[in-house]
């Protein structure tokens, strides 16, 4: 619909055509995603539902929250959109904040109530989504919300594993710091410190292995840390490990 003929009809000076409920919402989507706060208020006035949503599920919050639009995402919660709305993907606004790196935008969403430990179908939580990408200052963060640092995704792997997999220091140091359970297993028995060794991560191990993580844990496959790292030619970290007493 064109702003201006909106604009128009909101004033009086017009009446409103036969809009289609659709096309409301279907112009509220884009609009949130492109960030167009103007537009959405007007919409909004017109009759369009905070809550709309596409065929998979996302509303204009989860699309502002998507496309990184802070202040489109304050203006839609002020106006009553529910925080905690998933998309057919299981994701929530906080999910897909956490999983993007929008720090700001996680801030305004816990604020605004979300629930900071829903779960997406997956399984994977707004701090498993942080730890695995890095974002120091969002784990932080959910972590001072209350974040629980030991749930399991689907496939059992914790936030803990997967910041060690992927070399994530900080990340691993605050949540052994928030007691996180150094030897826990996902299903193919996996531990923090054999998935750090196996991508040659030595000061994780390092790390791990200062807060007494078992140093002979075997995978399905019968794979040790340090199995994994002389397979991977991961030098440094296969001396450390034997250093630490790492036998097999």
């Amino acid at each position: 619909m064109n702003r201006l003929f909106l604009a128009l009809c909101l004033t009086g000076l017009f009446a409103f055509p036969q809009v289609s409920a659709a096309d409301l919402e279907k112009d509220l989507l884009e609009a949130a995603d492109q960030g167009n706060d103007e537009e959405i208020s007007t919409l909004l006035k017109a009759g369009a539902k905070i809550d709309a949503h596409n065929r998979y599920g996302y509303t204009p919050l989860l699309k502002a929250v998507s496309s990184g639009h802070l202040n489109t995402v304050k203006l839609l919660l002020e106006n009553g959109a529910t925080v905690n709305k998933t998309n057919d993907y299981g994701n929530t606004a906080l999910l897909k904040a956490s999983d993007l790196g929008h720090i700001d935008i996680v801030h305004a969403l816990l604020e605004a109530g979300a629930d900071v430990n829903k779960d997406d179908r997956d399984g994977y939580t707004p701090l498993m989504r942080a730890s695995f990408k890095g974002y120091t200052e969002i784990v932080q963060t959910l972590l001072n919300a209350n974040a629980k640092v030991n749930e399991r995704n689907n496939y059992r792997k914790t936030a803990l594993m997967m910041a060690a997999r992927n070399g994530h220091l900080e990340i691993v140091s605050a949540l052994l710091q928030a007691e996180a359970k150094v030897d826990s297993r996902d299903k193919y028995r996996n531990s923090a410190l054999i998935q750090a060794a196996l991508k040659g991560h030595t000061a994780v191990v390092e790390t791990l292995l200062a807060r007494g993580a078992k140093i002979d844990l075997e995978d399905k496959d019968g794979q040790t840390a340090l199995m994994c790292a002389e397979k991977n030619d991961h030098t440094e970290t296969a001396q450390i490990l034997k250093n630490a007493g790492a036998t097999k």
